[in-house]
């Protein structure tokens, strides 16, 4: 059967011969043998097989049922390029007298967001909604950035009492959290608390939801809410823990109320609750005001109770490096390396084997090549080295460059704290197109507020948005092309050398494109003019400066590609 099936998954232009000839004996198939080979086909991304397969056998008078046409429709869905595969394949069941279930529905909730759409007005046609249908849709749109519609599936539920529960409103309101609608997600919360649904708003199962609540509160600087919010679960007995005391925490500290972050913080100690995020979040507050000796006093209780992280401490590092100096910044981090050193696995590595640069004791790096993922870059590099190597920043996929790899956990916090505390110099060229931007050598900063939205780093796109996060960019002209003599000014070609000092999602593309220079090669930010002009991103990541566990800096550099 396994060879049969492998000859069968190989089929470029299936016809019905030649079906039969690769799984032969198809008169003899069970019902099991039918739903085995229709999943597989999901999981192998075949699903240009599965319409010829199920006329073959009906032409075998093989009889297929609902779950053959289940497992059928979850299988198309898993392939977005065939989204409209399951919809045609709920209307053949349909004509083969075959009334779908509510299960064969919601194996299709995985599809594209627009076919969840049909699926959910087939379901309410057919008043075989769910609270697992109504869940599972409400994700779908939540994951494809559809908040309204999570938000109007959500209240058709509460409204026609279809199921809706804790787990549902989470999904609509994670949705509305991920694109900052902050106040959409406390809509969908006083939805469904108004609505006779006999929800036990006081139950463990209904925290999440206001965890979910509080950090939208936190986007959207609304302070007061958060803490109305957490007032309420305390009072309600409701279990409370890292998450929500850090949404709260942040929720402050992204106004003027960071004193209200810190007087939480110190309630929070009294209470010995456990060293967590929260720690995290109070000294992120301290940083951003320059409350240095909050931040270090954060830090020492941590450090008595646990180990301390790489973002604690990288918190503490920023606010010391901007209200005491650099030298105070150093002098802590030198005393963290000589703490995590002992801890750093000895690694073999040889300069120019498999793209090293440079390595020091801990810290191995790299040059990176456009096209290839960080993720694959890392495993490829842990399998040559033979250790499990681990991140501290990243490069997009079609940026070149530089990137630091840490040998083990404690190195990985360590490169980590230096991220976080603002003490690493990373080094950009770029060559972008537009009016020009001065003489040989002038230079600017871009401060711009910026807003990432999406669930992942294939689905994120980030904006220029007053609700964004702060960002800044210094840029210097290297040198300026032209095609004609005058030169015409939206003609220009400019490379940068450009230097981000803060670390946001596409922060370079995102923040040259705003000033109307977008990046050669930037299919996502720039016009299909200058996404076409160069075959990939002009994008390259030159120099790196950081620390070893001694405190003494090191650079490493990256030729331009050829």
């Amino acid at each position: 059967m396994e060879r049969e099936l492998r000859e069968f998954l190989h089929l470029k232009k299936p016809s019905k011969a030649a079906i039969q000839k690769a799984l032969p004996g198809l008169q003899q198939w069970g019902p099991s043998k039918v739903t085995l080979v229709l999943r597989k086909l999901g999981t192998e991304h075949r699903g240009h097989l599965l319409l010829p397969l199920m006329d073959t056998m009906r032409q075998s008078q093989l009889e297929l049922d609902v779950f053959h046409y289940s497992a059928a429709a979850a299988a198309a869905a898993s392939e977005t390029a065939r989204w409209h595969l399951p919809l045609h394949l709920l209307g053949d069941a349909r004509r083969q007298g075959i009334r779908p279930n509510e299960y064969t529905y919601c194996s299709t909730m995985s599809a594209p967001w627009y076919f969840v759409i049909e699926t959910v007005r087939q379901m309410q046609d057919f008043r075989l909604t769910n609270q697992v249908s109504c869940s599972s849709a409400i994700s779908a749109f939540g994951q494809a950035g559809e908040w309204r519609f999570a938000i109007d599936a959500l209240g058709d539920a509460a409204e026609h009492r279809l199921g809706a529960n804790a787990f549902s409103l989470s999904a609509a309101m994670a949705s509305c959290d991920n694109l900052h609608q902050w106040r959409r997600a406390l809509e969908a919360l006083e939805t469904l608390q108004s609505a006779d649904l006999r929800l036990d708003t006081d139950s463990d199962d209904f925290a999440p939801c206001c965890d979910l609540a509080i950090s939208a509160c936190a986007k959207g600087s609304n302070w007061q809410g958060a803490l109305e919010m957490l007032t309420k679960m305390k009072g309600c007995s409701m279990r409370t823990g890292d998450v929500t005391y850090s949404a709260a925490i942040t929720a402050c500290s992204n106004t003027e109320e960071w004193r209200v972050a810190m007087a939480l913080c110190g309630e929070l100690m009294m209470c010995h609750l456990e060293p967590g995020i929260w720690c995290t979040a109070s000294a992120h507050a301290c940083d951003k005001v320059g409350a240095w000796l909050q931040a270090l006093s954060i830090f020492e209780w941590v450090s008595d109770r646990t180990e301390v992280d790489g973002a604690l401490a990288g918190s503490v590092l920023s606010s010391l490096s901007s209200s005491k100096g650099a030298s105070c910044a150093l002098e802590l981090l030198r005393c963290l390396g000589r703490q995590w050193q002992p801890a750093v696995p000895e690694v073999e590595v040889e300069a120019g084997s498999a793209g090293v640069l440079c390595h020091r004791p801990g810290i191995v790096v790299v040059n990176k090549a456009s096209g290839e993922s960080t993720e694959s870059l890392l495993l490829r590099c842990s399998k040559s080295f033979g250790i499990q190597l681990r991140l501290a920043s990243r490069l997009d996929a079609p940026t070149s460059g530089v990137l630091p790899l840490a040998c083990g956990e404690s190195a990985g916090k360590y490169l980590q704290a230096q991220f976080a505390g603002r003490l690493v110099r990373k080094d950009y060229i770029c060559l972008c197109a537009g009016p020009s931007l001065g003489e040989m050598h002038s230079s600017a900063v871009i401060s711009q507020p910026l807003l990432t939205t999406g669930q992942d780093g294939i689905n994120s796109r980030t904006i220029v948005s007053k609700i964004g996060r702060p960002a800044k960019t210094a840029y210097v002209v290297q040198a300026r092309y032209w095609h004609s003599a005058p030169p015409v000014e939206e003609q220009e070609l400019i490379l940068l050398r450009v230097r981000p000092l803060t670390g946001r999602t596409h922060q370079i593309r995102v923040h040259l494109a705003s000033i109307g220079r977008p990046i050669l090669g930037d299919m996502v930010y720039g016009t299909p003019a200058v996404g076409h002009a160069c075959f990939r991103l002009f994008l390259h990541c030159a120099k790196l400066r950081l620390f070893d566990f001694t405190g003494s800096t090191f650079t490493a550099e990256a030729p331009l590609p050829a």
